[in-house]
């Protein structure tokens, strides 16, 4: 057996030494690393979670009229009143549903279907919501006039 002289049992200790000091570092880099990827973790579950936006809850079923000149949308829309409103589209009671432009409901139609049960779209071509047919109309026909001769 060979026998540990004291110059080999120093050179033994200095390189446990430099061992232990590389492994220090190593580990100081290790937890730095950690610390910095829980960080970088930390900011990305924050964009998550800002991005995450409330539920849509559908409800209600919307019948879509579409006229030359305005938009009608009428069916179970109550709870959807403010949804509707904000595109500008006014109740009408004569036709018992919201009105609204050709160019606000171009702005909606793509999302209905995320605040309604179910949306059923007609078309209407050249026939007016709102504004009464003139040509067709007959004003005398109201009209009765006494003649001064007789």
């Amino acid at each position: 057996m060979t026998s540990l002289t004291n110059e080999n049992y120093s050179n033994l200790t200095k390189n446990i030494e430099r061992i232990e000091q590389k492994l220090n570092i190593i580990i100081e880099l290790l937890n730095k690393e950690n610390t910095t990827s829980k960080k970088k973790t930390k900011n990305t579950n924050k964009t998550k979670t800002i991005k995450k936006q409330k539920p849509k809850i559908k409800r209600g079923n919307a019948n879509v009229a579409i006229y030359d000149d305005a938009v009608l949308i009428t069916g179970n829309t109550y709870d959807r009143k403010d949804y509707i409103k904000s595109f500008n589209a006014k109740w009408n009671a004569e036709f018992k549903g919201w009105t609204l432009s050709l160019d606000n409901y171009n702005k909606m139609k793509d999302e209905m279907e995320d605040y309604f049960n179910s949306v059923e779209r007609n078309l209407y071509k050249n026939k007016n919501l709102m504004k009464k047919d003139l040509e067709n109309y007959n004003f005398l026909s109201d009209c009765e006039i006494e003649s001064d001769s007789d």
